[in-house]
């Protein structure tokens, strides 16, 4: 058995370095959210362990049901559809669905939207073990930042149709930054956004 979390001592020694306490009471809001959730921490104490759970759960599910899937994941790779849909290879839906249900995609959301309401930090060092059992995986487990957005700027309405479907990763989203001539060159591409005087969004 093997534990992507456990076995790496400077992500736990980075953890303990960092004194994360008044962060989390920042995050939680004093600790207000432990009224309304059964699982939200009840002091800091409680919600730095509940930080260590969660590298902890990534890592054994990274070490040990994601890192032996990786090879074939590369051989077999990801299908693009006639419809535009994408059909995963076997280990890239296995972990999808592992992060899903442990609640890893949605680290960094609201408790109200199906988030575990933790901080970057912890995203960051999640990202680290996730990339270390499958460096491609990390491209779509790290795109929680889009849910993040979603979650900073939409309406009500839109974030709960939306977030909670993403931390559970029934959705995922993506970075579309190519163009045919640009590739990845951000200071190339052409497209353009505009706002209309209407207060609608054009590409």
């Amino acid at each position: 058995m093997s534990n992507f979390y456990k076995d790496n001592r400077d992500i736990e020694l980075t953890i303990d370095a960092l004194g994360l306490e008044e962060v989390a009471t920042l995050l939680e809001e004093d600790f207000k959210f432990a009224k309304e959730y059964d699982f939200a921490p009840k002091d800091a104490a409680d919600a730095i362990d509940n930080y260590k759970r969660a590298l902890d759960v990534c890592g054994d599910i990274c070490g040990n049901r994601i890192e032996p899937t990786a090879e074939e994941t590369d051989n077999v790779g990801n299908i693009l559809e006639e419809d535009g849909s994408v059909t995963y290879t076997p280990g890239i839906k296995l972990a999808m669905d592992l992060l899903g249900r442990s609640g890893l995609m949605g680290t960094t959301l609201p408790y109200y939207l199906g988030g575990l309401n933790m901080p970057c930090t912890i995203l960051t060092a999640l990202n680290d073990i996730v990339s270390r059992a499958d460096a491609s995986l990390m491209n779509m487990f790290g795109l929680q930042g889009i849910a993040e957005t979603i979650n900073a700027f939409a309406s009500e309405e839109i974030k709960k149709e939306y977030v909670p479907r993403l931390a559970t990763a029934e959705l995922t989203g993506a970075m579309v930054l190519t163009e045919p001539d640009a590739g990845s060159d951000l200071q190339s591409v052409k497209t353009m956004a505009y706002q209309d005087e209407n207060g609608n969004w054009f590409v």
